[in-house]
């Protein structure tokens, strides 16, 4: 079970400040801004990178629908027979699970 020992510094960290046996209400503070600032820092990063991960997304996205409509510019035929074929296969599927 975990035991308070007064005499020596919390299991937290905050043995960094210099003071083992006491802190202040100013060693507090200054921690409390030494954190926040990490946590701000981290935050921002995290942004920075989510929003490189997102714009990579909406470039390949793009690129994909670049490709796509190429394709079907070039085979027009192709893609009626394959979706013809699919919505065949779709309404024979659907209507034998109405019987």
């Amino acid at each position: 079970m975990f035991r308070l020992d007064w005499g020596r510094a919390p299991p937290w960290g905050l043995e960094q400040t210099g003071y083992h046996n006491r802190m202040n209400k100013n060693d507090l503070t200054e921690k409390a801004q030494d954190w926040q600032e990490q946590a701000e820092d981290t935050v921002d990063e995290l942004q920075d990178r989510a929003q490189e991960w997102q714009d990579r997304a909406k470039e390949t996205a793009r690129r994909a629908a670049e490709n796509a409509n190429v394709y079907v510019r070039d085979n027009p035929w192709t893609i009626i027979g394959s979706v013809a074929l699919v919505a065949l296969a779709l309404g024979i599927l659907l209507g034998r699970s109405r019987d």
